[in-house]
């Protein structure tokens, strides 16, 4: 799924930064990493779970009958 997504320092600094400032506490690297893999877990399945777009060959394909 997602294990070939490699984080990199800046990726998780960037990460720190942002839990530091939603949660006014500071979190290690390798706490980062972790939850930062955690949350990309989760949207992983969140966007597994959704149903697949509209195929814009129908829309175009088909007439405009509107006036």
């Amino acid at each position: 799924m997602l294990s070939c997504m490699h984080l990199t320092d800046p990726d998780l600094q960037e990460f720190i930064e942002a839990w530091k400032e939603e949660f006014q506490e500071v979190i290690s690297m390798d706490e980062a990493r972790h939850s930062a893999s955690m949350l990309m877990e989760l949207f992983a399945l969140l966007i597994e779970a959704l149903p697949p777009p509209p195929s814009r060959s129908l829309e175009s394909s088909s007439p405009d009958h509107r006036t």
